[in-house]
């Protein structure tokens, strides 16, 4: 067996790149994998592994031609994030994967946002929050979204699709799409995990950094905690500076450090390895690649309470603490709940880890890709 997959991948920086070659990696030990990338990528080199550079997310033309490429394809899997497919603002953000979508023949489809009814009410949020000119640019993603909800209703029925939790699943089967599988976002394989020399309490805010990360409950908190904070990832650079602004006026700059760049899977590795709680206060998630990094290295969690963490609750016990309310104090009841619950939430992760590492995850797609055959 082979299989095509269209997506971006390694050495970009993109979280769908990540996914991609994480599930290459483990799917390549069993099948051929061809994958069609974009033409800024870097490809990384992996054994049953043919990269071809073959679109510009700028160029439409580069579309039809990857088209005509994937007809001689037996299996086809797109890996669909609006941004990856058209490269443009507003509501024409991944126009060009729609029309690579309506053009190709039945294929496989990973939706990795899928604009349900909770996902859009939490960009409400933000309005209230923030100022005005945030406002608005935000007001501006929440039309988009509508519009995106509109164009799901034109996804080709004859695909098969992949999502990630049962809410999504829901949704689309209500849009009158019904051949949909959920596969839970996978989590990378560490089989041997360091031991950490306790120190201080260590908190990470991982990811990219920018207003919807809801960070600043974080930093508010750290004047009630004796600990440490490190937050990790590619800013965007006015949130940057709010962050920087509170922890002044709290008091608590020095508890905390910030790392600006798009981390290497190996520091990514050490920066886990040496923090003992992530706190994820987002409020609105189609899922999440961060909290999957945290099962990984069975590290408990306090995160919002969107519906792709709850089923995780649901199907495998408490993996932390679920936010309340948005209130500061949520993070230190947070880390009371684990201090106390800490052999319990630990054995869930352990779960956890164990039914959606990426070795059962590209198991569960090899499945899809037989009844596909």
């Amino acid at each position: 067996m082979e299989v095509s997959i269209v997506s971006s991948f390694p050495e970009m920086n993109c979280g769908i790149a990540q996914y991609t070659y994480q599930l290459v990696k483990h799917l390549s030990k069993n099948i051929f994998v061809r994958v069609y990338t974009h033409k800024e990528s870097n490809p990384k080199k992996l054994k049953n592994v043919e990269v071809v550079k073959a679109f510009d997310r700028n160029d439409f033309f580069s579309y039809i031609k990857l088209k005509n490429l994937l007809k001689e394809e037996k299996i086809v899997h797109v890996q669909h994030e609006h941004g990856l497919y058209g490269k443009f603002g507003g509501p024409f953000n991944g126009l060009f994967g729609i029309y690579l979508l309506r053009k190709l023949r039945k294929a496989i489809v990973t939706l990795h946002t899928v604009f349900t009814p909770s996902y859009i009410l939490g960009y409400y949020d933000f309005l209230k929050r923030y100022n005005p000119i945030v406002g608005k640019t935000i007001l501006r993603n929440f039309v988009s979204a509508g519009i995106y909800l509109r164009e799901f209703l034109v996804f080709p029925k004859k695909h098969v699709y992949i999502v990630h939790s049962y809410e999504q699943k829901k949704v689309l089967n209500e849009r009158g799409i019904k051949n949909v599988y959920v596969i839970r976002h996978g989590v990378p394989v560490i089989k041997r995990l360091r031991k950490r020399k306790r120190r201080e309490l260590t908190l990470l805010c991982f990811g990219f950094v920018d207003y919807r990360k809801n960070y600043e409950l974080v930093i508010k908190a750290m004047k009630f905690l004796d600990a440490k904070l490190i937050i990790a990832g590619k800013a965007n650079e006015s949130y940057l500076t709010l962050l920087k602004k509170l922890a002044t006026k709290h008091g608590v700059q020095d508890k905390v450090t910030f790392i600006n760049k798009f981390l290497s899977e190996e520091e990514k590795k050490r920066i886990f390895e040496n923090s003992d709680i992530l706190v994820y206060p987002v409020l609105s998630m189609s899922q999440s690649g961060v909290v999957s990094d945290a099962i990984s290295f069975r590290i408990p969690v306090i995160v919002g309470a969107f519906p792709y963490v709850k089923e995780l609750f649901r199907e495998f016990g408490n993996l932390g603490y679920l936010i309340k309310s948005n209130d500061e104090k949520e993070i230190v009841k947070g880390i009371n709940f684990i201090t106390n619950n800490y052999k319990k939430i630990k054995n869930s992760l352990e779960k956890a880890y164990k039914e959606i590492n990426w070795e059962k995850t590209a198991r569960k797609h090899l499945k899809i890709y037989e009844v596909f055959m």
